[in-house]
């Protein structure tokens, strides 16, 4: 998109469910100057949602540690998630909230009651009123 003439700053990620996981790990690892990332149902990828020690069968590592170099000051970040997400911990959205705005991000989360995994009304306006900036 740079490429194409369009500054950086104008530039947004986002995605839904696994999407989402994939546009806050990308803001987080190289973001630096962009407008920022919608996640609908998403948080920082990871591996000890589990709890207990890391399971080395499966990722023949320990718990991945959040730590991004960078400074995200100016990028906004919009995360949704239900309170009981069958594909997104709370608990993770709530850990990548905190990471991004240590990064310098100007973070707002959204935690639907319930159970849910989808996006619903408060989403498509937050979408609707970055975009529209």
């Amino acid at each position: 998109l740079e490429a194409e003439g369009l500054a950086r700053g104008q530039i947004w990620l986002g995605g839904f469910s696994q999407g989402a996981c994939l546009a806050l790990e990308t803001f987080a690892r190289e973001g630096e100057g962009l407008a920022g990332v919608i996640a609908l149902s998403g948080g920082l990828v990871g591996t000890a949602d589990a709890g207990g020690p890391g399971a080395a069968e499966l990722y023949g590592h320990a718990p991945k540690q959040f730590e991004y170099a960078g400074n995200r000051a100016g990028g906004d970040v919009w995360i949704s998630v239900h309170q009981r997400d069958p594909h997104i911990p709370l608990r993770r959205v709530e850990e990548s909230v905190t990471v991004l705005k240590a990064l310098g991000a100007s973070v707002e989360s959204r935690v639907y009651p319930g159970a849910g995994h989808g996006g619903l009304a408060d989403d498509i306006a937050a979408i609707r009123s970055r975009l529209n900036r």
